[in-house]
């Protein structure tokens, strides 16, 4: 199965929902949330890392020291 579909082809990705156990950090369900949609929008089932920080940092994501992008 290819790693990217058009949105919308016959074959679109289901990309199944999460029951969270009640210990789970908002933190980790709004990163899973975020991933789920990117993953969604983009058709693509396995985002590479570069991809994941990308969504990680839409969600306010810095490094320590980092300043807020330019």
């Amino acid at each position: 199965m290819p790693a990217s579909l058009p949105i919308g082809s016959s074959d679109e990705i289901a990309i199944p929902d999460r029951t969270w156990p009640p210990t789970a950090e908002l933190a980790e369900r709004e990163l899973a949330q975020a991933i789920r949609e990117y993953q969604v929008r983009s058709g693509r089932l396995f985002p590479t890392w570069s991809e994941v920080l990308e969504v990680a940092r839409t969600l306010g994501y810095r490094r320590p020291g980092e300043g807020s992008p330019a």
